[in-house]
């Protein structure tokens, strides 16, 4: 119970029982007593929660990757037989979302339960009231709330495409912005929970690695290799909305830019538009050595329908920034 506490902002732990074994949390849910030793149910409930928390997150961001790339594809899509292969996929997304809905309906409950112990433990206020605000009301919000909004807007967009009909622009965008909202909404949760749990379970990974020489060289390579790409090459992070182009026109997007310490290339991006999307963008951007930022400018033609344009840095990945022409 007071690891979970200082998990969610309260005091140092007391009587903090020792670090637990990670376990992936569909055998930690069967096992919870023999895989975390010497825990309290709560600590070991809170374990289970975040992990399916972790887990609807995933389901989710591939829904919205694998939903952007449909959406590029839905405008070559002119005969019956074309739209076979994107209703399969249409199906097999609308599954994983109501598979993270469910999954994050099993976490509510959890904090609900554990919230329900803080109350009859009669905890400080301001913990019980920490928990509350930042986890358990927000998790029903989302499950009753956002969840819904978002299934009904897939449910539209998906129809479409059963009925062979390229869906509206309009109506790809709107369950796009319904996904991103959704997602923004689950990572914040998860953040509220803290990051006590997280670096729990680094330390519990550690401690397995070290008993394995070979596994303690390969993980300290694989931490090293993370942090020398993040300091050697250039890092982008388009907006998480399309950019909106009204047809004929142009628009001018300014998007962050992270430029290692260490980089040393030619700071060039080569910039790529989507193929017959009639979107014009120069086909290199050179960066000042300062950079925090760039500017993209976008010259849309008259075929409507979201598009996207990849900007790739001499070194380091390339990023898709989404551009709905209107």
């Amino acid at each position: 119970m007071a690891w979970v506490l200082s998990m969610i902002g309260g005091t140092a732990p007391i009587n903090a029982a020792p670090a637990a074994r990670f376990v992936p949390w569909r055998a930690r849910k069967q096992h919870t007593i023999a895989a975390i030793a010497n825990e309290s149910d709560s600590e070991a409930l809170a374990l289970i929660a975040a992990d399916k928390l972790d887990d609807a997150i995933r389901r989710l961001t591939d829904v919205d990757a694998k939903l952007r790339s449909m959406v590029a594809r839905l405008p070559g899509l002119q005969q019956p037989d074309q739209f076979v292969p994107e209703q399969t996929r249409a199906n097999e997304l609308g599954e994983q979302l109501t598979k993270s809905k469910d999954v994050t309906g099993e976490v509510f409950t959890d904090y609900s339960r554990i919230l329900k112990e803080f109350r009859v433990n009669r905890l400080p206020k301001h913990l019980i009231d920490q928990m509350s605000e930042k986890v358990v009301n927000k998790l029903g919000d989302v499950h009753d709330t956002d969840f819904p909004q978002t299934e009904e807007q897939y449910g539209k967009f998906h129809n479409e495409l059963a009925a062979n009909r390229q869906p509206a622009p309009e109506l790809a965008f709107a369950v796009q912005q319904k996904i991103t909202v959704l997602l923004a909404k689950l990572r914040e949760i998860r953040a509220g929970i803290g990051q006590g749990l997280d670096l729990k379970k680094v330390i519990s990974q550690v401690e397995q690695l070290i008993k394995d020489e070979t596994l303690v060289a390969d993980g300290l390579k694989a931490i090293g290799s993370s942090f020398t790409r993040k300091l050697t090459e250039i890092t982008i992070s388009p907006p998480n909305a399309p950019v909106s182009v009204t047809a004929g026109q142009a628009a001018n997007v300014r998007i962050p830019v992270d430029i290692g310490a260490a980089y040393n290339g030619t700071f060039a991006l080569k910039v790529e538009a989507s193929p017959n999307s009639e979107l014009k963008v120069p086909a290199t951007i050179s960066l000042k050595e300062d950079a925090t930022e760039f500017q993209l400018e976008i010259a849309a033609g008259h075929i409507k329908g979201l598009h996207w344009i990849r900007v790739t840095p001499d070194a380091g990945p390339a990023k898709d920034v989404r551009v709905i022409v209107k």
